[in-house]
């Protein structure tokens, strides 16, 4: 089982390959008339991919994009939303019902997903073939998921792109292994608390998702510079912190300079508490590169982590008992 995972992960490219070729709806900017915001629809895994593209290109897309995670829309949604229903499943109930909302209200929508009963619904939509997803989770669709959104954006004039750069760019991924098993051996037996900035926030929350559900280990995250306004604070409770937790940082040298200092006087205050800490130093020529060589290095840690702890990486367990006791 461990196999697929690891077969996934190599072939990230291929998936990002396979929608820049099959997604090619045209003409969708007119088919979907005035857009000024986009509401995404996801749940876990599936939501992965815009929380990575929001936070990359911050600085260039230029339309408002809110992640929800709710059974229901927002009372601000109106018809100028677009409303991105992201579900690999199809069948996320979640999804779903703030789907069948914007049906009712007549709202415009675009589904992504793989088939269930999204693929089946009268809607723009992107149903895709996830052949390099051996490992068939959501979580581990994140090319198709990332690159499905970039497509997206760029289809609709919020997002320019160069295709072929991004696909020598994603090679970069496949180097997070090295480091990806130093970080591990670091994490092992601990509660990671990742911090991120920046056009990393997007890959700390899928760091995150990847340790709970790939590695069965607890994780939270965290962005700096907002935690420096009060977390330091929270440090000194529980005494025995410092033997259960371990900070990763995601440093970058094109954070804001202000940012990068902040990271070297967090660093001081954990050695004063004696809170352990790995710093993760992305690498890359740009903050894409810099995203897709973290976002390398968290999904290889996830796997070694599960390893380390001897557990199965695929399936989830109590997340299918949630599921199946709801629907009871």
């Amino acid at each position: 089982m461990h196999n697929n995972v690891l077969k996934t992960f190599e072939n990230t490219h291929k998936q990002f390959e396979q929608v820049f070729e099959e997604f090619n709806i045209s003409n969708l900017k007119s088919k979907l008339g005035t857009v000024d915001k986009i509401l995404v629809c996801g749940m876990g895994g599936s939501a992965l991919g815009p929380h990575f593209v929001r936070s990359v290109y911050a600085d260039k897309i230029n339309t408002p994009i809110i992640i929800s995670n709710e059974y229901n829309l927002p009372k601000w949604v109106d018809k100028k939303t677009l409303i991105v229903v992201s579900s690999f499943s199809g069948t996320t109930e979640e999804s779903i019902n703030c789907f069948n909302e914007a049906k009712k209200r007549k709202f415009k929508t675009y589904i992504i997903c793989t088939g269930g009963n999204l693929s089946k619904e009268d809607s723009l939509k992107f149903v895709y073939n996830p052949k390099y997803n051996y490992a068939q989770n959501p979580r581990f669709a994140i090319g198709y998921s990332i690159a499905s959104f970039i497509v997206l954006l760029n289809k609709l004039g919020f997002l320019k792109v160069n295709k072929k750069d991004i696909l020598k760019q994603i090679k970069i991924f496949s180097k997070g292994t090295l480091q990806s098993r130093k970080v591990t051996k670091k994490i092992v037996g601990k509660i990671p608390i990742i911090i991120a900035s920046e056009h990393l926030v997007g890959n700390a929350h899928i760091f995150q998702n990847q340790i709970n559900e790939t590695g069965k280990n607890f994780a939270s995250y965290f962005a700096i510079p907002e935690i420096c306004h009060h977390q330091f604070e929270g440090l000194t409770f529980p005494k025995n912190l410092d033997k259960n937790i371990i900070y990763i940082l995601l440093n970058s040298n094109l954070y804001f300079k202000r940012n990068q200092k902040r990271y070297e006087i967090m660093k001081q205050v954990l050695n004063k508490k004696k809170i352990k800490f790995v710093e993760i130093k992305a690498t890359g020529k740009n903050v894409f590169e810099e995203s897709m060589y973290v976002l390398g290095v968290s999904s290889y840690a996830s796997l070694y982590l599960a390893n380390s702890n001897k557990i199965d990486p695929q399936p989830n367990p109590w997340v299918d008992y949630l599921k199946k006791r709801i629907n009871e």
